[in-house]
C-alpha cells in the first residue's frame, strides 16, 4: 500500500498530551507502538511527519481492528480530523 487514510476512528488520551481536540483539515500521522506496556496493539497519533509530537492514541478497540491492516502499511498512515 502506498498511503492509508483512516476515518471514523476515535482518538483518546488527548487531555494527557495537552490538546482537547484535533484541528480540522490538518493531517495527523499514526504509528504503531509495539513496545507500549499497556496495549500491544497501540497506535499513537502524532501532529508532525517526524512523529515526535504525540497528541493521543487510537481507541483500543479501533487499534485492535486495524492491527492486521497496519502491518501491511509501508508508507505513512494519515489521519484526517
Amino acid at each position: 500500500m502506498k498511503n492509508v487514510v483512516l476515518q471514523g476512528v476515535y482518538i483518546v488520551g488527548m487531555h494527557h498530551w495537552g490538546r482537547r481536540e484535533l484541528e480540522v483539515d490538518v493531517t495527523h500521522f499514526c504509528g504503531q507502538e509495539n513496545d507500549n506496556p499497556y496495549d500491544k496493539n497501540a497506535i499513537a497519533v502524532f501532529s508532525d511527519t517526524e512523529m515526535r509530537h504525540k497528541v493521543g492514541y487510537l481507541r483500543k478497540e479501533d487499534a485492535a481492528r486495524l492491527k492486521n491492516v497496519y502491518r501491511h502499511i509501508t508508507g505513512k498512515c494519515y489521519l484526517k480530523a
